[in-house]
């Protein structure tokens, strides 16, 4: 009996001393202030729902750390009545615009509870961006979300999480990369170095921009003072889209991307040839966008100007490179082709920017990434799209999916 005794007082001491140990390696952590429910989108955007100023009507707002205030698209702006107090320049990789700012609304984001107060929204024809959801687009939400909580996006469970203190945050296994807002502009910007498949590695700062549908533009200037076109050979022309418009860009496959420590291989990105906004500076080395971020869940630490990487899911997911060159918009309703490179089947059969798309595979659709997505599918298929010229005239345009990079 003596000897159960000692057995199960060592025991229990075992317990107690492991407990203890936990306690002091886990830390308790307080849950979110809201958990937000997001869609993904095209290349990795982000789209939450939101209320403005407690009204019934739902909208479709794309999270834009690219953007220094909050936006609303002019058709929905009119249905509120809103009292202008002067103007503000939107800039993003397109260029600049000036645009009305109504102060002092309120934007809810439900199921949640949780506001932001204080908000300054401008109101901009976002008639350019709007097929980026499958949804429609009213609005985007930029600065002000980040400014007021500490923001974590994460794509594995598709959940914002917000929070009032960077203590409430886990952050093992997250690598932070810190960032500046250059010019006064409250636009993150970070270090990132890429690498040719020559071997040339060349590092710059770059707009952290979840906005962006794509995975990395090469600013106009920084291409131009290091060459990096003429050092790479195979390239389709093709085109990006802002706020302000479009503007034309040389799609390019690369060996890799670093940023800090952590390295994503064989990505096709996008060489600007834009004479205005973000991707014409000089001092710029280009914009990261969702097609790289969302390889990544992250935090947000505007205050401390630190934003923490992790890789999460997706960034095992080998990038595709383009199969047909073709870009397609939505513009009143009507799906057209915005852009298809002269060296690719689809533009040698016939299909021309400006085309009107009726069909694809006899199928009908309604939103650009439905057709994107056809489009880019599986080497080696046939593809035949139904379209209408600019004369009226119907043709079937029909090619072959093949490697273009």
């Amino acid at each position: 009996m003596h000897q159960v005794k000692v057995i199960s007082y060592f025991f229990l001491c075992f317990i107690i001393f492991n407990c203890k140990s936990k306690d002091k390696t886990a830390p308790d952590f307080n849950p979110p202030l809201a958990k937000v429910p997001f869609n993904i989108e095209g290349s990795g955007l982000v789209f939450v729902k939101g209320k403005i100023n407690n009204k019934k009507n739902v909208h479709n707002f794309l999270f834009d750390t690219g953007v220094s205030s909050e936006i609303l698209d002019e058709k929905e702006a009119k249905k509120f009545n809103f009292v202008y107090a002067g103007s503000s320049q939107s800039k993003d990789a397109s260029g600049t615009k000036t645009n009305p700012v109504a102060h002092n609304q309120i934007i809810k984001l439900p199921p949640t509870d949780i506001e932001i107060p204080n908000v300054k929204i401008s109101s901009v024809d976002l008639s350019n961006l709007r097929h980026m959801s499958k949804d429609t687009m009213h609005g985007i939400l930029g600065y002000s979300l980040p400014a007021r909580y500490y923001t974590q996006i994460d794509y594995d469970d598709k959940h914002m999480l917000l929070y009032n203190s960077m203590k409430d945050i886990s952050l093992e296994g997250y690598t932070p990369v810190p960032f500046e807002f250059i010019d006064d502009i409250n636009i993150p910007f970070i270090a990132l170095t890429f690498q040719l498949k020559n071997g040339k590695y060349f590092t710059g700062k770059v707009l952290f921009d979840t906005g962006y549908n794509g995975t990395l533009i090469i600013n106009t200037g920084f291409n131009e003072k290091h060459q990096i076109s003429s050092q790479i050979d195979k390239k389709l022309v093709s085109s990006a889209r802002g706020v302000s418009g479009a503007f034309k860009t040389e799609k390019v496959a690369i060996q890799a991307v670093h940023i800090d420590s952590l390295k994503l291989s064989h990505i096709p990105v996008n060489i600007s040839y834009s004479e205005g906004g973000f991707t014409s500076d000089n001092n710029i080395m280009g914009i990261l966008g969702a097609g790289i971020i969302h390889k990544f869940n992250y935090v947000l630490d505007y205050p401390k100007k630190i934003i923490y990487l992790k890789p999460n899911a997706y960034a095992k997911r080998t990038y595709k490179l383009p199969l047909s060159s073709i870009e397609f918009i939505k513009k009143e309703g009507t799906i057209i082709i915005s852009s298809v490179d002269e060296s690719s089947p689809a533009y040698k059969s016939g299909l021309r920017i400006k085309d009107n798309v009726l069909s694809i595979n006899a199928k009908p659709l309604k939103t650009p990434n439905e057709y994107y997505k056809i489009t880019e599918g599986k080497e080696g298929d046939i593809i035949t799209i139904k379209v209408a010229k600019p004369n009226g005239k119907e043709e079937n345009i029909i090619f072959q999916l093949m490697p273009l990079l």
